[in-house]
């Protein structure tokens, strides 16, 4: 991908999008935090491709990746008004759609069009079980890790704030209120990740942000989490509750853990 080829893709992200703002021209906050999130993910897609010392054309690719791959956010919400995939739709799937039907990628080369498309379509499965090219894995695996990076900084500025008593939809709609519990506790003790059927209140989910941690790709994406303090900030935003102490210091073990130095 070329220079001219990603600001063509960024002018139409912004066209579509503009599509679902107020008639003064201005957005919902929702829907604002979604393109300004967008942004962030590209920002970091493009960064740690680079670091990763990936030739220029999938820098550029990566960060088209980023900016695409909540393009059907906005149609979600505005539809539905939830950002709950099983109360509305797949947004992958739908994003994979709206792309396909724009023809916004229609001069890319097939390996860079697959490569997005596929990012775009599974992005936010929990687990990968299409058979995929390993060019597009690379991407695929690259724009996961950067979306969970800025979605737990959301969530944890969110908690900060306490926009969410405004703005529930941001923490998708669970209680404020209460404890761990104690069935996604013992699935996260047993087997390091969580089932969102046992996620009833704020503390649950930010346990599920911090699983997270175990399926992140690539080194890049732990220094940036721990150079942001991420998991700190989460723990700041957890109950004084034992079970959820040792899972919060199993997690900061484990990014310490892959980020010490190996030595020769």
């Amino acid at each position: 991908m070329n220079l001219e080829m990603l600001s063509h893709i960024r002018k139409w992200y912004l066209e579509y999008t503009r599509k679902y703002a107020r008639e003064d021209g201005s957005m919902h906050l929702i829907l604002q935090l979604k393109l300004d999130h967008s942004v962030r993910v590209a920002s970091d897609c493009r960064d740690m491709a680079t670091e990763l010392l990936w030739p220029a054309d999938d820098v550029m690719t990566a960060e088209a990746t980023g900016v695409l791959h909540d393009v059907s956010r906005f149609e979600q919400f505005s539809k539905h008004g939830t950002f709950l995939d099983h109360k509305s739709f797949n947004h992958g799937e739908r994003g994979y759609e709206i792309v396909v039907e724009s023809g916004i990628l229609d001069a890319c080369s097939p390996k860079e069009k697959t490569a997005i498309l596929n990012s775009i379509r599974y992005h936010n499965r929990r687990n990968i079980e299409a058979e995929m090219d390993a060019d597009s894995m690379r991407f695929l695996k690259l724009i996961r890790d950067a979306d969970k990076l800025d979605i737990i900084q959301i969530v944890n500025d969110t908690i900060r704030s306490n926009r969410h008593k405004e703005y529930p939809e941001i923490l998708c709609h669970v209680s404020p209120d209460g404890g761990a519990t104690p069935a996604l506790i013992e699935e996260i003790r047993k087997h390091g990740y969580g089932s969102y059927e046992h996620v009833k209140t704020m503390t649950d989910m930010n346990l599920m942000r911090m699983t997270w941690v175990y399926n992140m790709n690539y080194l890049p994406a732990l220094k940036r989490l721990a150079d942001r303090r991420l998991l700190e900030q989460l723990d700041d935003t957890m109950p004084d509750d034992p079970d959820v102490r040792e899972l919060m210091e199993r997690a900061q073990r484990f990014v310490a853990e892959k980020l010490e130095p190996k030595s020769s």
